[in-house]
């Protein structure tokens, strides 16, 4: 009995062993297979972060570059405008707006001119009598819109159309007028002046000793009516340039040009010779001060081919105006002027108000 249970208990055993080991052997296999996928797909995740990583490092290197390169050039048009700002006061000397801008001006000054009693002697048979002619006082109020456009960079054209208030008055006193009549002559009329226009380019910007160079070229109509003195009656073609020298902290500026004067009706008022000469610099960032010489040679006039004595004038004044910037793009500019020759007119005063879009509207010619 004991010898079939010792046999019965061996076959166990043995059968037993026999199947536990190749379940050992597969499992084994199994952990050794899941090893090396667990570690396959670390290392490809492994490798797939790296990339991801050096790749973002490049996305952020580069977004880096392209923000540095957008505040440079941010900075470098803040820089340029803060100098176009600073640079408001001489827009009239060379071009300041640049291609697809559009500057809007608007102006309104009061003028006073007076011609004093001129004593003349007139013989009535053998002796001289004194004659006094009138005093003549004209008053009058300009205002006028002036818009800039840039063509390109340093090429403007401009165009003025100008509304005038004005008013005359003949003082015949302190002589007696018959009748009870008064002594004065008054006359009001209002309306649109004489529209003009004008092409502006600077040649080359100050470069050591060369100055900025501006040549102009300028056309006036005869729109407004000259029996109400709201006008000359008469077309106008001119041209010249403009120099601007700095010597820090003070710019100089000057200008000469010729205006042609169409004849009209055989009478011909005679062209000019314009010139100017003046100064000005920044006292801080927002505020400018300027003053400049203005003059003008008008030759004598014509009538029916005959040159009328003494009806040349010279035209000069002081001009003394503050450029102020009141917001960005935005200026205020007082201006007072004084004749100092009798055929200038005698006191000119009031404010220009200017104001550049921010956007811009090229226009390609060609």
């Amino acid at each position: 009995m004991q010898s079939v249970v010792a046999r019965l208990k061996g076959l166990f055993t043995n059968q037993s062993s026999s199947v536990l080991l190749p379940l050992k052997d597969n499992f084994g296999l199994f952990v050794n297979t899941i090893k090396k996928r667990f570690f396959i797909a670390g290392a490809f995740f492994l490798i797939t972060g790296l990339l991801a990583g050096i790749a973002h490092a490049d996305e952020e290197t580069g977004q880096a570059d392209a923000d540095s390169e957008t505040e440079e050039a941010d900075a470098q048009e803040d820089a340029e405008e803060a100098q176009r700002a600073l640079d408001q006061f001489l827009r009239d000397q060379f071009v300041l707006i640049r291609r697809g801008e559009i500057e809007l001006e608007f102006n309104a000054f009061y003028l006073v001119d007076e011609a004093n009693n001129l004593r003349l002697s007139e013989r009535f048979g053998d002796r001289f009598q004194d004659l006094v002619t009138p005093k003549f006082t004209t008053r009058s109020a300009d205002t006028s819109l002036l818009v800039r456009y840039g063509l390109w960079d340093d090429f403007e054209l401009n165009f003025t159309i100008p509304y005038i208030y004005i008013d005359q008055e003949a003082n015949f006193a302190p002589f007696r007028v018959d009748g009870g009549e008064s002594p004065f002559i008054q006359e009001s009329n209002s309306g649109l002046g004489d529209i003009s226009g004008e092409l502006r380019y600077t040649v080359w910007h100050e470069k050591s000793s060369w100055p900025t160079t501006t040549l102009n070229l300028i056309a006036k109509s005869r729109t407004g009516d000259e029996d109400k003195s709201l006008g000359s009656g008469h077309w106008n073609v001119g041209g010249g340039f403009n120099l601007v020298k700095t010597i820090d902290p003070v710019v100089l500026f000057g200008s000469l040009g010729y205006t042609y004067t169409k004849e009209r009706n055989r009478n011909d008022p005679g062209d000019r010779i314009l010139y100017s000469l003046g100064m000005g610099f920044s006292l801080n960032d927002r505020v400018s001060w300027s003053m400049r010489f203005a003059g003008a040679a008008v030759r004598r006039d014509e009538i029916d081919g005959e040159t009328i004595k003494g009806s040349n004038e010279d035209l000069n004044s002081l001009q003394f105006s503050v450029t102020l910037q009141l917001a960005r793009r935005f200026f205020a500019e007082p201006r007072v002027g004084f004749g100092i020759t009798e055929d200038a007119t005698d006191f000119i005063g009031g404010v220009n108000i200017s104001y550049r879009l921010e956007n811009r509207f090229p226009y390609d010619l060609f």
